[in-house]
């Protein structure tokens, strides 16, 4: 999302570790973080992102209703 709550990308994705990291791998330089909805099994993604460099706050599911990339603009 930028500034004005705009979002700049969106795509469901298998829970896959190594295939969100190559999607997300084209905005890296300019995330700020990424948001994790906090549902069933959750941590793994979390983890696996913080081990790679990305911040990850974690929201929960009554606040982000879908996980979104927050864009340093």
């Amino acid at each position: 999302m930028d500034q004005d709550y705009k979002r700049l990308f969106g795509r469901r994705q298998p829970n896959d570790l190594n295939n969100v990291l190559k999607v997300l791998e084209p905005f890296k330089a300019d995330l700020e973080g990424v948001i994790v909805e906090s549902t069933y099994n959750w941590y793994w993604l979390v983890d696996g992102l913080q081990e790679h460099g990305y911040k990850s706050p974690i929201r929960f599911k009554a606040i982000v209703f879908r996980p979104c990339l927050m864009h340093n603009a």
